[in-house]
């Protein structure tokens, strides 16, 4: 094996931070990505700000979040990842996907362009091979995600750092970018829920 191909072996540690540019407004996500844990800040701002946190644990395959409400903050049992549903339904089965030629560098990592067709959506997105991330563990709790969820299922190596999803009928166009990449292994206490949050029951 390579020496570059040893370095796409190795899973990114780190923090990445990104938006998803919605009809109703943005979503801000911050990744803190480790070997064996991952953690997901979810920050929206409606009528008011809303801000959970979403922990999977990769060694016992759980999950757990934490949220804010009214100025009280609540956490969940530990739960298995089957008991998260998805909200959006997709035919896998006839999906087309076309690997281009065309390269851009974002955030100074080279990145190649992917385009997803659906028959109710079609995904454009710039995937970044040397920002090696386990996508099975990712879509434990982002299950939604069709393009994290063609990536895993293709093998597709990479982190998509910009992407633009269009719904075909009726027609409407999220876009998701990723704003900073910091690759340095997060400490201990991002995957920790204090005790100030209050378990509730399923």
């Amino acid at each position: 094996m390579s020496l570059v191909q040893g370095l796409l072996a190795q899973f990114f540690e780190g923090t990445i931070k990104a938006t998803l540019q919605t009809e109703k407004g943005n979503i801000d996500y911050t990744h803190f990505l480790r070997n064996d844990q991952q953690a997901t800040e979810v920050s929206m701002m409606l009528e008011q700000p809303v801000r959970t946190r979403i922990f999977y644990d990769k060694s016992t395959q759980q999950i757990r979040l934490a949220w804010e409400n009214a100025g009280q903050k609540f956490r969940s049992k530990w739960l298995n990842v089957n008991a998260i549903s998805a909200t959006t339904k997709l035919n896998y089965d006839m999906l087309q996907v076309k690997e281009t030629a065309e390269y851009q560098n974002i955030l100074g990592h080279t990145c190649r362009k992917y385009i997803f067709d659906f028959p109710t959506q079609k995904i454009t997105c710039w995937v970044a091979p040397d920002i090696n991330v386990d996508w099975a563990t990712y879509t434990a709790y982002q299950k939604d995600d069709a393009a994290a969820n063609v990536l895993m299922l293709k093998g597709i190596k990479g982190y998509m750092l910009s992407a633009e999803m269009e719904q075909k009928m009726p027609l409407q166009i999220t876009r998701y970018k990723v704003t900073s990449i910091e690759e340095k292994r997060p400490e201990n206490a991002v995957f920790e829920v204090g005790e100030e949050y209050k378990e509730v029951k399923n």
